[in-house]
């Protein structure tokens, strides 16, 4: 039960991975494009029109409100920047799960009592996963 539970989280790391870096590296010619009925804030990641904004409170003009030194003023709700930040894009949320998932593995592997090296193992499994899924273009549009 317990290795099935730590491969499994290896693999669900590995898709958020390739999630994650198909919205930051191609976006433009992902299936997340056109995903705007699943969840309002699909875009891309970074640039001028990123969902980083959805972290700030924006003007008139959809412009993110400075500091005179540069830096965004106001969250949009608390913690928005910080330990919420996973609710506001879902690059965020996303990852979110990666990082959840990694951090549950070793965890497991001794509260299960599992051998040392079934770690090494779904550091493969999860590499492996990112690698099929991402260099293959699975979430990329069929063209």
């Amino acid at each position: 039960m317990g290795i099935v539970l730590v491969i499994l989280l290896s693999i669900i790391a590995g898709i958020a991975k390739s999630i994650c870096d198909t919205l930051l590296f191609r976006y433009e010619y992902s299936v997340f494009k056109d995903a705007n009925f699943i969840w309002d804030v699909w875009g891309p990641v970074d640039g001028e029109a990123g969902t980083w904004k959805n972290k700030w409170v924006l003007d008139d003009n959809g412009n993110v409100i400075r500091e005179p030194n540069g830096q965004p003023k106001y969250e949009r709700f608390y913690l928005s920047s910080t330990l919420l930040v996973w609710l506001t894009d879902p690059w965020h949320a996303i990852d979110n799960i990666r990082i959840l998932s990694m951090f549950s593995i070793p965890l497991l592997v001794v509260l299960f009592g599992l051998k040392w090296w079934i770690v090494l193992l779904c550091v493969v499994v999860f590499y492996s996963t990112f690698h099929i899924i991402f260099d293959l273009h699975l979430l990329s549009k069929q063209q």
